[in-house]
């Protein structure tokens, strides 16, 4: 129940979105951030802005939440279009991680000829990695989490204003909520 002053900036009080509780195993991709993806590099290859070569990188972050060091675990991670069609994998050993400590690996694709995102067009991909462990360490591993994105280039320009994938895109309004 909320009491008091209330405006546009007060949310209330209590729970008002979804709430989860996550299991991990004690060795497990990190939460949030695990798997973070971001395209470095994108070379439009249509003049439309639609389709484009580019880099995907991948950082792969493991948390270990024992209180000993685990070693021989590695990362495996596969990229996906829209149609569930594999477009690269890859394998990467992680370094040793100290009892309540973490590590980061960055695996990199190089995709060519994939559909651009775009308000009008968003064609989305999926990283999926995947913990395994080695090492003895069993209990619970694989781990697997599931990281969504879009393949586009964008810039802010004084004279075209804001550019996506090689166009200018006009900007209507805006969102301003406490989201």
């Amino acid at each position: 129940e909320s009491r008091g002053s209330n405006s546009r900036w007060y949310a209330g009080a209590g729970l008002f979105r979804p709430v989860s509780l996550l299991a991990h195993p004690a060795l497990h991709l990190a939460v949030p951030g695990g798997v973070y993806v971001t395209t470095p590099h994108i070379a439009l290859t249509a003049s439309d802005g639609l389709r484009a070569d580019a880099t995907v990188a991948v950082n792969v972050t493991v948390a270990n939440a024992r209180g000993t060091t685990a070693a021989g675990a590695g990362a495996r991670v596969e990229i996906f279009d829209e149609r569930g069609v594999s477009l690269g994998v890859g394998f990467a050993s992680l370094p040793e991680v100290g009892g309540g400590g973490s590590a980061s690996v960055l695996l990199s694709f190089d995709v060519r000829g994939v559909r651009t995102w775009s308000p009008g067009q968003p064609s989305l991909y999926r990283a999926v990695a995947t913990l395994s462990c080695g090492g003895g360490l069993r209990d619970g591993c694989p781990d697997t989490e599931t990281a969504t994105f879009g393949v586009r280039s964008f810039s802010f320009d004084s004279s075209a204003g804001f550019v996506l994938n090689g166009q200018s895109v006009k900007l209507h309004g805006g969102c301003v909520h406490h989201d």
